[in-house]
């Protein structure tokens, strides 16, 4: 699996603003898909990077905690699952997103 899939366009800020945007101006109800939508692509920017304003730069930002020489070669699914989980600090960080993202579905579904 290579990691160039972070420099299309289904990881740009600007392709899901447009998106989630024409989906809640139809349905407002429906805003509530956008915080995991924005969460994916900022945890996509701590391991190696996305190119958040492609088409206008392919420019990948985030901290890119894991090596930029492993974003080159292509894996399994299985060895980019392996190489993700032995990094203490993205499971650290996906741990914390999961529980800010439980609070916020049961605070939006107890105030609706």
């Amino acid at each position: 699996m290579s990691r160039r899939h972070r420099e299309i366009i289904t990881h740009s800020v600007i392709f899901w603003a447009i998106i989630v945007s024409a989906i809640v101006m139809a349905r407002p109800e429906y805003w509530i898909a956008a915080p995991p939508i924005f969460c994916h692509l900022f945890l996509d920017s701590f391991d190696w990077g996305v190119a958040v304003f492609f088409p206008f730069s392919r420019r990948k930002l985030g901290l890119k905690v894991l090596k930029e020489e492993e974003s080159d070669k292509k894996y399994g699914f299985l060895e980019s699952v392996d190489i993700y989980l032995l990094n203490k600090k993205l499971l650290y960080l996906e741990g914390v997103l999961l529980i800010m993202s439980i609070v916020l579905l049961v605070g939006a579904a107890y105030c609706s």
